[in-house]
C-alpha cells in the first residue's frame, strides 16, 4: 500500500469510517476435506492433522450377513435362466416352499411359504446378462420388501452361485445359523438339479 494510502486507511478507522477486520483464527486457515467414510482435516499445506470415522460411520446401523455360495458343474447362461424363473424355485428350495408355484405375470407368481404364514407372493428382478438375480417375497397382499440379493458368476466351464442372507434386528442367532444352513441345502439341491441335466 502506498504512503499516502496509509494515512487515508488510519484516519478512516480513527473515525470509524472503516471497521477493522477480524483476526483470521487458525481454524480458518484450515481446509476441511470430507469424504463419505473419513472426515479429515488439512493444514494449508495439505498435511493431515486429524482423521477420524465420520459421523455418517459412527451412526450408522447395520445387519450381520451371510454369503452362501455353491460351485455348479453346468453352464453358467443355464444357472442363471434357473434362478432367474420364479417357478422353478420350488423345485430345488423345498425346504422353505411349499407345494408348486402359481404363475401371475411373467416375473411374479404366488407360492406357499410356512415360515412366512402361508400363501406369498414372489419377484424375481433379473439382469441375465450380469449374472444379477434379486428376488423379492411378500405376505398375502403385503408390499414387497428389501430383496435377496443373489449374484452367478463364471468360474471355470460353471458358475459359482453367490446367495447373502440377513440378520435382522430381533433375529435369534440360533435362528439366523439354522437359516443359513438350510439355504447351505437348498443350493446343494440346485446342483444336484442343474449337474444331472447339463
Amino acid at each position: 500500500m502506498g504512503k499516502f494510502r496509509k494515512p487515508l486507511l488510519r484516519k478512516g478507522l480513527a473515525q470509524g469510517i472503516i471497521e477493522p477486520l477480524e483476526p483470521i483464527e487458525e481454524k480458518t486457515r484450515q481446509r476441511r476435506c470430507v469424504h463419505p467414510y473419513l472426515s479429515t482435516r488439512l493444514t494449508p499445506d495439505c498435511k493431515p492433522l486429524m482423521c477420524q470415522p465420520s459421523r455418517h460411520m459412527e451412526d450408522l446401523e447395520m445387519n450381520q450377513t451371510q454369503t452362501i455360495t455353491a460351485d455348479i458343474d453346468a453352464p453358467l447362461e443355464a444357472v442363471i435362466s434357473e434362478l432367474a424363473n420364479p417357478m422353478s424355485h420350488p423345485s430345488w428350495a423345498t425346504a422353505f416352499f411349499e407345494g408348486e408355484a402359481e404363475a401371475v405375470t411373467d416375473s411374479e407368481v404366488r407360492v406357499t411359504v410356512p415360515l412366512m404364514g402361508g400363501p406369498c407372493r414372489m419377484r424375481i428382478d433379473a439382469d441375465v446378462d450380469h449374472g444379477i438375480i434379486d428376488i423379492f417375497l411378500a405376505s398375502g397382499e403385503a408390499e414387497y420388501g428389501e430383496p435377496l440379493p443373489v449374484r452367478v458368476v463364471r468360474n471355470g466351464e460353471g458358475a459359482t452361485v453367490l446367495w447373502t442372507l440377513s440378520r435382522f434386528p430381533g433375529m435369534p442367532e440360533s435362528a439366523f445359523s439354522a437359516g443359513c444352513a438350510s439355504m447351505q441345502e437348498e443350493l446343494s439341491n440346485l446342483k444336484a438339479k442343474m449337474e444331472s441335466t447339463s
